[in-house]
């Protein structure tokens, strides 16, 4: 079974294909794990139906792939490709897409017209491999499905979208082409985009919906769901909940127990944002987060605490922080299955940190380095980046904190909270055990203990 043939284990529309008697190639439409048999013997439905096989760090991909991250910690090999190439190199139903990071590969999509329905073009400015479009379709039309919206678009009617809205992929977010009409094209995975309903002000958007401005891509305005202040610091992960106009922290990619739902604000503004009793946390990157306003620990969901927005000023508005305790208060899973832990110093679920990992050299934008640790960069003055284990007490007296791995040793990473540090290679002084860039410090006046810290 060759990578990129066509699947079906959970459900997911295939995309669309000519209706035509199947030739040799489309002996391999199938639909589940049992239909995909060789080296490509596992079904990717959010590939829209894609055999493929499992890849990582010790499982390499056969010739003529490329392993690829799905998110959440799954790796698949994708079939490579050659976009300059004249030749039909993909399956019916998938096309050569140029990505970040990776070779070209084949996705689904379309490599030319005649993949399309009637009235259909194949756009091949779309950032990824190409999408068939109705350049006259409308966009933010109400929905319960995809038969009710124009071809090429689809529904995406979850409890996040009251109504239900119609939207088209595959235009190219980098550009802001490929949308009918008033259009506006925002960034969605593998470096695609997904186009929305435009608009300039409230009044162009339908009752329940509002004309906001993309935080992705600012100068983009369209129509999204008015957000529900009722839903702010809720559960919003897995269809639990709700958190229509707002943006679900979930824990897999920010850590959050069990998700959380917020919106994003701005702290320095006059009105930052946030509705109801929510308050506007700064974030590392400059934006803001709307936090369910508190005065006290039981104000807040199991696993979160309440805490000031701004650690230098005790009295002023506080929110409520993740703040997990205890394991049992994950729910995350890895691809591979490992349960999510967590870090009660930092009060997030994360993946496991491997022991081995901790002070090893890696690079911040890595996503594959320091998994369930923080990797201290070479720009923060940790030469070649340092693996650590975050959310130690400095005093052993702070607590919630992170007890640190055996092999390691609490110290000052030198900013956020003054109270805790991060876990790195312990060692004893005069000795060379640490890595070339660094020194072993005593961790107190006097002691041969100590941690391996940045020579200069």
């Amino acid at each position: 079974m060759p990578l990129a043939a066509h699947c079906d284990g959970a459900g997911v529309r295939i995309p669309s294909v000519p209706e035509e008697p199947p030739d040799e190639a489309w002996t391999h439409l199938s639909r589940a794990d049992s239909d995909c048999v060789g080296p490509a013997d596992y079904c990717e439905p959010n590939l829209g139906g894609y055999c493929t096989a499992i890849c990582g760090d010790e499982v390499a991909c056969p010739t003529g792939s490329v392993c690829a991250n799905l998110g959440g910690g799954l790796q698949v090999c994708l079939a490579e490709c050659d976009p300059d190439s004249t030749e039909d190199q993909c399956l019916p139903g998938n096309g050569c897409a140029v990505l970040m990071g990776i070779s070209p590969v084949c996705l689904p999509g379309c490599e030319n017209d005649a993949e399309c329905g009637e009235g259909l073009q194949c756009l091949l400015d779309a950032g990824l491999a190409g999408v068939c479009v109705d350049p006259d379709a409308p966009l933010g039309a109400a929905c319960t499905g995809d038969g009710e919206c124009p071809p090429s678009a689809e529904c995406i009617a979850t409890a996040d979208y009251p109504g239900g809205t119609c939207v088209l992929d595959g235009c190219n977010p980098n550009t802001n082409t490929g949308c009918p009409d008033d259009g506006q094209c925002l960034p969605a995975g593998f470096g695609g985009g997904v186009c929305w309903d435009g608009c300039s002000a409230d009044g162009d958007c339908r009752s329940g919906w509002e004309c906001e401005d993309s935080e992705v891509a600012p100068g983009r305005s369209t129509c999204q769901p008015i957000f529900v202040p009722a839903n702010l610091g809720q559960v919003c992960s897995a269809g639990r909940g709700s958190c229509a106009g707002g943006v679900c922290l979930t824990e897999t990619q920010s850590f959050f127990p069990d998700s959380y739902c917020s919106d994003y604000c701005t702290p320095a503004a006059t009105d930052p944002g946030c509705t109801g009793d929510g308050v506007c946390a700064p974030t590392s990157g400059g934006g803001g987060l709307c936090l369910d306003g508190c005065e006290a620990d039981t104000d807040c969901r199991t696993a979160y605490r309440c805490r000031p927005i701004d650690r230098e000023d005790p009295d002023g508005p506080k929110g409520c922080f993740a703040g997990c305790t205890s394991d049992t208060q994950c729910t995350g899973m890895t691809g591979g299955g490992t349960a999510y832990v967590c870090n009660p110093g930092t009060g997030y679920c994360t993946r496991p940190l491997s022991p081995d990992e901790l002070g090893d050299a890696c690079d911040p934008s890595d996503f594959r380095a320091c998994r369930g640790g923080r990797c201290l960069s070479n720009a923060e003055g940790w030469p070649g980046g340092m693996c650590t284990y975050p959310g130690c007490s400095l005093t052993g007296a702070t607590t919630p904190s992170a007890t640190c791995p055996t092999g390691s040793v609490c110290t000052d990473d030198g900013g956020g909270d003054p109270d805790l540090g991060v876990c790195v290679p312990s060692c004893t002084v005069g000795s060379s055990t640490c890595r070339t860039g660094y020194t072993c410090v005593a961790v107190s006046t006097g002691s041969t203990d100590g941690a391996c810290r940045p020579a200069s």
